[in-house]
């Protein structure tokens, strides 16, 4: 397995919570030993999917595979129409940080803060504090300072220290005013079969009232894992395809537990209008 895939790997919970993430990714290959950062998130293509690398002489740990999902979570608001410099800025206030957020990339760049490449510079970068909110935010309070999951984040918070909960709350407020979530279905029980999977080939189909997508617009579908019939811990793949006339889905879930028990889902669809 590469270190790109193993980013991947912790990508689900991080849909679970923050539906502006599509299921697909790309996976780069590994740069070389040495070559550019750990593990790196490229930008999105113009189907607003993510471009994920890792460094072949580190092994990824939640710690930089959540961070670069962070980058990812600032560029897919941004993909829909949530300025870098409005999104900084929101943050800036809700925290009570110090001066602008603009002023502080300045002060980075003209290396106020140390040489640009250094950690000091950093760890005061508006894109970095941004993507360290989220992944702390995902990740809670586990764990000590310093940890993949420990708090508070690597980055500079002048003594206001992340709050978990109000921290993913306000992420995911933030997604829900700007992803545009034509279709969002109830919470599902999804019965599955023997090896965990959905009724094939069909899986299970989701009826969307007529007039809520447009027909023949590309439709991105997710599935969000949100609630445990037992105390299985296999998450299964899920996907959510959507008919081009946009009156219905289909739910197709492999893999997961309890074998022959119920999931529970809940199914999303978001165009580009």
């Amino acid at each position: 397995m590469s270190q790109g895939d193993a980013i991947l790997a912790y990508r689900p919970p991080m849909r679970v919570k923050l539906i502006c993430l599509p299921a697909q990714v790309i996976i780069a290959p590994d740069r070389p030993a040495g070559e550019g950062p750990e593990a790196l998130f490229a930008g999105l293509d113009g189907n607003r999917i993510a471009t994920f690398s890792g460094r072949a002489d580190f092994t990824i740990t939640p710690l930089q595979a959540d961070h670069e999902h962070g980058h990812e979570v600032e560029a897919q608001l941004e993909a829909r129409g949530l300025t870098k410099p409005a999104l900084r800025q929101m943050l800036w206030n809700r925290r009570g940080f110090p001066g602008t957020a603009a002023q502080q990339q300045a002060d980075c760049d003209n290396g106020v803060h140390g040489a640009p490449g250094t950690q000091q510079n950093w760890m005061n970068l508006p894109v970095e504090i941004i993507a360290e909110s989220v992944r702390c935010a995902i990740e809670g309070p586990v764990g000590p300072p310093g940890t993949s999951t420990g708090n508070p984040g690597r980055t500079m918070d002048w003594g206001r220290t992340i709050q978990h909960a109000a921290e993913i709350a306000w992420w995911q407020q933030i997604v829900e005013d700007r992803v545009i979530k034509l279709f969002i279905s109830p919470d599902l029980a999804v019965p599955l079969d023997a090896n965990g999977d959905t009724t094939k080939p069909n899986g299970q189909v989701v009826s969307i009232p007529t007039g809520t997508l447009s027909p023949g617009v590309v439709t991105q579908g997710f599935a969000n894992r949100i609630g445990f019939a037992g105390s299985e811990a296999v998450i299964g793949t899920a996907t959510f395809v959507v008919d081009t006339g946009g009156t219905y889905g289909r739910l197709h879930v492999r893999g997961a537990e309890p074998r022959g028990g119920t999931a529970y889902y809940r199914t999303s669809a978001e165009q580009k209008v």
